[in-house]
C-alpha cells in the first residue's frame, strides 16, 4: 500500500464542465440549509460525475476544520466498483490519499498525516441485512448515493442515519428505473415546496459529448416508457412488474364501514426482515390496515410482536411462511395459526399465489389504507417487485428474491382469506395488463417495441 507523503495543504484543483439543465444546481447546493440533494437523469448524463464532484467541494470545504469522515453508497458492489469509483478516482486522486481495498474505505492524507476517510458501501456487502456495513462509521459529514432507484429503502434510511449526528448533507443520483421511495420521500415532498429539499431532472441530450445520431437511434428502438426512463431521466414504473396494476386509487383515506374479518400474513425473516400485514375483510373486498416490516428480531422479539398484533386486530387466522414450523407449532398454542398453503396447496408456489394477489389488485379487490404506519416500505416493494431476467430480452418464470418481504406476506395474508372460504367469486374479471395477457398473466413475455405505452 502506498501512501501520498508530499504537503497537500492546499488541494489540487479539478476542472469539469457543468450543464445549466440540473448539474450546476445540484453543485452549488447550500449544505447548510440544503440536505437532501437528488439528480435524476438518463443513461450516461453525467449523474454521477457531478454526485462525485459535489463530495469533494463538502471535503474542501472542511478540510481546514476536520479531520470528518464520508460516505458512498451504490445499490450493488460491481456499480460501486465499475461506476462510481471509476468517476471517483478522477477527482480523488492519489494526491489527496490511498484507497484501502481491504476495508472498502479511501483514507484522505493531509501533510503526510491521516485526515479522515471516504466509505464504500454498497447492498451487497450484507444482502442478508442491508444497511449493516455502515454500523461503526463515525463523524460522517456528507454522504453520497450513486444509483439510488435501484436502492432499497431500508438502505437509504441506514445511510441516511450515519449523516444524522452532524446533521450532513445527501446527494443522490441515479436514472429513475422505478417508482420507488424516492419519489414520495423526496420529489413529492419537494414539490410540496420542502425547502430541506433540492430536485433537478436532466436528459442525456444535455450531456455534450452524447451522440445526438445516438439519441435518434434509441427513440427508435426503445419503447415510449424505456425513452422516457433511460434518456429523459423522467419518474415512470419500473418494466416487468409482478404488480403492475397497482396503482393511485387502490389507495384509501379510511377505513370502509362494517365490521372487518382480519387476516394476518407473516413472513418470518430470521434472516432477514420480518413482514406483518394484516387484511380486513370487507365482504367482497380486502383492505390492507397493517403493515410491519422490522430487522434484526429475536425468536421472542417475533412472538411478542406477533402477541401485540393479535391483540388490536383478533385475526381469524395468521397465514405464516412454512420455513418455521417449530414457531408455528408454539404459537398455535395461544392463537390461529397455520401454513399459508394448508387448506389449498396448489397455491403454495409464488408465482400461483401472487397470480391472486394480481387478480384482486386488477379487480380493485384488494386496496390499502393511505398513511398508515409502515406505508413507505410497501410502496417500495410493490414498485420494485419484479420478474428476474437475466436481461430485457430473456424473461424468466421467476421473481427477484430480494425486497420482498412485504410482498411475501401479503400473498400469504390473501391466500389465508381464501383458504378460509373468503373473498369467493363465480367468475372473476382479470383484466389485460400492458406486458402480460390475463390468460398468461404470470408467464413474462418478451417486450414490444412500439409507442403505445401509456
Amino acid at each position: 500500500m502506498e501512501t501520498n507523503s508530499q504537503s497537500n495543504d492546499e488541494l489540487p484543483v479539478v476542472e469539469f464542465v457543468l450543464n445549466d439543465a440540473g448539474q450546476s444546481d445540484l453543485f452549488l447546493a447550500d449544505t447548510t440549509k440544503i440536505k437532501t440533494i437528488l439528480g435524476l437523469a438518463g443513461e450516461q448524463a453525467g449523474k454521477t460525475s457531478v454526485g462525485v464532484l459535489w463530495l469533494r467541494k463538502e471535503v474542501d470545504a472542511f478540510w481546514d476544520v476536520g479531520p470528518f469522515n464520508y460516505m458512498v453508497g451504490a445499490n450493488t458492489y460491481k456499480v460501486l466498483k465499475q461506476s462510481t469509483k471509476e468517476k471517483f478516482d478522477e477527482v480523488f486522486t492519489s494526491y489527496l490519499g490511498y484507497y484501502n481495498h481491504k476495508d472498502d474505505y479511501f483514507q484522505l492524507m493531509k501533510n503526510g498525516n491521516e485526515w479522515g476517510k471516504i466509505f464504500f458501501r454498497s447492498q451487497g456487502m450484507d444482502k442478508k441485512a442491508a444497511g449493516d456495513a455502515f454500523i461503526g462509521i463515525p463523524d460522517c459529514r456528507a454522504g453520497l448515493g450513486d444509483e439510488i432507484a435501484k436502492w432499497q429503502r431500508q438502505f437509504y434510511i441506514r445511510f441516511r442515519g450515519r449523516l444524522g449526528r452532524l446533521n450532513g448533507p445527501f446527494f443522490g443520483c441515479g436514472t429513475p428505473y422505478a417508482l420507488n421511495f424516492i419519489k414520495k420521500d423526496i420529489v413529492d415532498k419537494f414539490n410540496e415546496g420542502d425547502p430541506s429539499i433540492l430536485f433537478r431532472r436532466w436528459t442525456c441530450m444535455d450531456n455534450p459529448s452524447y451522440d445526438k445520431e445516438g439519441i435518434e437511434t434509441l427513440r427508435r428502438t426503445l419503447t415510449k416508457t424505456e425513452f422516457d426512463r433511460l434518456v429523459l431521466g423522467l419518474l415512470t414504473k419500473a418494466q416487468g412488474l409482478v404488480h403492475q396494476g397497482w396503482k393511485e386509487d387502490h389507495y384509501l383515506t379510511e377505513v370502509p364501514r362494517g365490521t372487518p374479518t382480519y387476516i394476518a400474513g407473516v413472513d418470518w425473516g430470521f434472516d432477514h426482515a420480518m413482514a406483518i400485514v394484516i387484511l380486513g375483510i370487507y365482504g367482497t373486498n380486502a383492505i390492507i390496515e397493517s403493515v410491519t416490516k422490522i430487522r434484526h428480531l429475536g425468536p421472542d422479539q417475533v412472538k411478542q410482536l406477533i402477541f401485540s398484533k393479535h391483540a388490536i386486530y383478533q385475526p381469524k387466522l395468521w397465514s405464516a411462511g412454512h420455513d418455521q414450523p417449530g414457531m408455528i407449532q408454539e404459537l398455535s398454542e395461544k392463537l390461529p395459526i397455520q401454513k399459508y398453503f394448508e387448506n389449498v396447496p396448489e397455491l403454495r408456489m409464488v408465482n400461483a399465489g401472487d397470480q391472486k394477489v394480481s387478480e384482486w389488485i386488477q379487480t380493485y379487490r384488494l386496496k390499502i389504507i393511505k398513511n398508515i404506519d409502515g406505508i413507505e416500505d410497501f410502496d417500495d416493494e410493490i414498485e420494485t417487485y419484479k420478474w428476474d431476467r437475466e436481461d430485457d430480452e430473456d424473461p424468466r418464470d421467476k421473481v427477484v428474491d430480494q425486497n420482498n418481504d412485504l410482498m411475501s406476506a401479503l400473498r400469504y395474508a390473501v391466500i389465508g382469506a381464501i383458504s378460509m372460504g373468503m373473498m369467493r367469486e363465480k367468475n372473476p374479471k382479470i383484466l389485460d395488463t400492458r406486458d402480460r395477457v390475463s390468460k398468461d398473466l404470470f408467464k413474462p413475455v418478451k417486450k414490444i417495441h412500439d409507442w403505445t405505452d401509456s
